[in-house]
C-alpha cells in the first residue's frame, strides 16, 4: 500500500511538472495576465487552457499585447521572424570624402583602389576618395542577392530528401530572403515525408506563401522596393510600396505582408537619416562658423554693414539652427519639422566634443581687471610715487638738482569686445563662436565646462612690468583681462 501511494505521488508530481513546463504567462491589452497552456493557433486567435481551473478559452489576436501576439503568431507559422538578427553579417562601411557612405564587404584593397562587394555588383573606389573604413555588421542584402543567399544556405545544409529538419530550415530561410516558391517546395517535401510533422505550422505557412507567390508582378515589385531600400534609395523604395498597396486587386494577406515590409523600411529609413542628420549637422555648424569668422565684412568701412561680435553671437542664438535644419531638409528630402528637428532632438550620439572661448572668454564673462583697469592703474601710480619719494630722500631734494619729477603712468586701457573681434584672427573668432553656440545656442547638450589657465599670465590674472623709475608694477593681463583662465565647453 505504501509503495502504491509513493508511485501515485510520483505520477502526480510528474504530471504537474509536465503541465508547468508547457505553461506560460500571456498578457492581454488591458493589462490582465493569464497563466495558461497554449493549445493551438489560427488566423483568428489562440486556444488556451487555464491552469487555475483547466477551463478552455479562445482569445482573438487583437486582444493580446503586441509582444505576445507577435511571438505566438511566429510560433504557429502565421508570421515570419523578422528580428533580422541572422540577416546580419560582418562587413564594412566605407565613408567617402563627399559625405556619403556605402555598406558592403571589402574583397580587395591596395594603395590605389578599394573594391567593395555590394548586391548590385563590385564597386571600385579610388583610395584618395575614401575617408575611412569601419568594420561593422551590415545587412546581408547589402552584399548578396536573395538567390545567392539561398544557394549559400542550401549548399551548407544540403538536406537529403527525407531530412525534414533540414528542409524546414531551408524553407524558413527562403521565406526570409523573399523566395516564396523555393520555400513552398521545401514544405511540400516535408509533407511528403511526414504529413504530421509540425502540421499546423506548415499548413499556415503554405496557405500564406501560396498567396505571396501567386502574383509574379507584385512579387517583382516587392523585390524592387526592397532592393532600393537596402541601397538607401528610400523615396524610390516607398514609392514602390505605395504603388503596390494602391492596387485594388491586392489580396488581403498580401496587402498585410506589404504593409509590414513597408513599415520595416520606414524604420530603416528613420535610422539611416538620423545618423546622417547628426553627422551633417555638426559639419554644417563648423562650416558656417568658419565662413562667418573669415568674413571680410568684419573690417568693413561701412559701419552699417560691418559684422560685429554682437551681431555674430545673435546670429548663433537665433538663426544658425534654423538655417542648418532648412538646408538638411532640402539636401535629404526630409520634412524640416517632423523629421530633421525630431532626428536632431532625439539623437543618440555619445561622442563628446569640446570648444574653447580662448582669449575671447571675457566677451561672455566680462572683465575682472577692476573698474576698467583704472583701479589697478591707480595702485600702480601710488606704488611708483612711493618709490620716487624714497629715491629723492636718498639724493637730498627733488628740486635742488633741477631734475623733473617723473611722469605718472597712464591708466591701463584694455581692449574692448569689438576691438578684440576686429583684431583676432579667423581661428580665434571661430573658437569663440563655436563655444558660444554649444553653450548658449540652445540646441546642443552641454555635458560640462572647465577652465584652462591663461598662457600669458599663467593663471594669475595680471602680469609684472618694469616701472619707469625702476621696480615692478602689476598690470591686468591684456589677454584674459583678469579672468585668469579660458572657459571650455564639453557638449554633444
Amino acid at each position: 500500500m505504501k509503495q502504491l501511494a509513493t508511485t501515485l505521488m510520483v505520477l502526480i508530481v510528474a504530471g504537474f511538472l509536465a503541465t508547468a513546463a508547457n505553461a506560460e504567462i500571456i498578457f492581454l491589452k488591458d493589462g490582465r495576465l493569464l497563466h495558461v497552456k497554449v493549445l493551438s493557433g489560427d488566423d483568428v486567435g489562440i486556444q488556451v487552457e487555464r491552469l487555475d481551473n483547466h477551463g478552455k478559452l479562445f482569445i482573438r489576436w487583437e486582444l493580446l499585447r503586441e509582444e505576445d501576439r507577435l511571438r505566438l503568431r511566429i510560433r504557429f507559422g502565421l508570421e515570419d521572424d523578422n528580428s533580422g538578427a541572422d540577416l546580419q553579417m560582418d562587413g564594412h562601411r566605407v565613408f567617402v570624402r563627399r559625405g556619403d557612405y556605402y555598406d558592403g564587404l571589402i574583397e580587395e584593397q591596395d594603395q590605389n583602389t578599394v573594391t567593395l562587394r555590394r548586391q548590385d555588383g563590385l564597386m571600385y573606389l579610388k583610395r584618395e576618395a575614401v575617408l575611412r573604413i569601419e568594420e561593422r555588421p551590415v545587412s546581408v542584402f547589402e552584399i548578396y542577392t536573395p538567390e545567392e543567399l539561398y544557394k549559400q544556405r542550401a549548399d551548407e545544409i544540403a538536406p537529403e530528401d527525407d531530412d525534414v529538419v533540414g528542409h524546414l530550415e531551408l524553407a524558413k530561410w527562403a521565406t526570409k530572403v523573399g523566395l516564396y516558391g523555393e520555400a513552398l517546395i521545401h514544405y511540400a517535401k516535408i509533407t511528403e515525408v511526414d504529413p504530421e510533422y509540425k502540421k499546423v505550422i506548415i499548413e499556415n505557412q503554405v496557405k500564406r506563401l501560396e498567396v505571396l507567390d501567386k502574383d509574379k508582378e507584385i512579387r517583382n515589385a516587392i523585390r524592387a522596393a526592397e532592393k532600393a531600400g537596402f541601397a538607401h534609395k528610400y523615396p524610390q523604395c516607398l514609392a514602390y510600396f505605395d504603388e503596390i498597396l494602391a492596387s485594388s486587386s491586392l489580396d488581403k494577406t498580401l496587402k498585410k505582408e506589404v504593409q509590414k515590409k513597408k513599415l520595416r523600411f520606414l524604420k530603416r529609413r528613420w535610422k539611416h537619416y538620423s545618423q546622417l542628420i547628426v553627422r551633417d549637422y555638426h559639419r554644417e555648424v563648423n562650416k558656417r562658423i568658419k565662413k562667418m569668422a573669415s568674413s571680410k565684412d568684419i573690417r568693413s568701412k561701412d559701419k552699417e554693414k560691418r559684422l560685429t561680435v554682437s551681431a555674430a553671437m545673435n546670429f548663433m542664438r537665433s538663426q544658425l539652427h534654423k538655417e542648418i535644419v532648412t538646408y538638411l531638409a532640402e539636401r535629404h528630402q526630409l520634412d524640416p519639422k517632423k523629421e530633421v528637428e525630431e532626428m536632431w532632438k532625439n539623437r543618440k550620439s555619445r561622442i563628446k566634443r569640446s570648444a574653447s572661448y580662448g582669449s575671447g572668454t571675457f566677451i561672455v564673462e566680462g572683465k575682472k581687471g577692476g573698474r576698467g583697469g583704472a583701479q589697478q592703474a591707480a595702485q600702480n601710480r601710488a606704488l611708483q610715487e612711493a618709490l620716487d619719494r624714497l629715491r629723492r630722500r636718498g639724493r637730498g631734494s627733488s628740486g635742488s638738482n633741477g631734475q623733473q619729477a617723473p611722469q605718472q603712468s597712464k591708466p591701463q586701457k584694455l581692449v574692448s569686445k569689438e576691438g578684440w573681434w576686429r583684431n583676432a584672427d579667423s581661428v580665434q573668432r571661430a573658437f569663440l563662436l563655436k563655444a558660444y553656440y554649444a553653450e548658449k545656442g540652445g540646441h546642443m547638450e552641454v555635458v560640462s565646462t572647465s577652465r584652462r589657465s591663461c598662457p600669458v599670465c599663467g593663471g594669475a590674472g595680471n602680469i609684472k612690468q618694469m616701472g619707469a623709475q625702476g621696480g615692478y608694477t602689476k598690470k591686468t593681463c591684456p589677454r584674459c583681462q583678469g579672468l585668469k583662465s579660458d572657459k571650455l565647453v564639453y557638449y554633444r
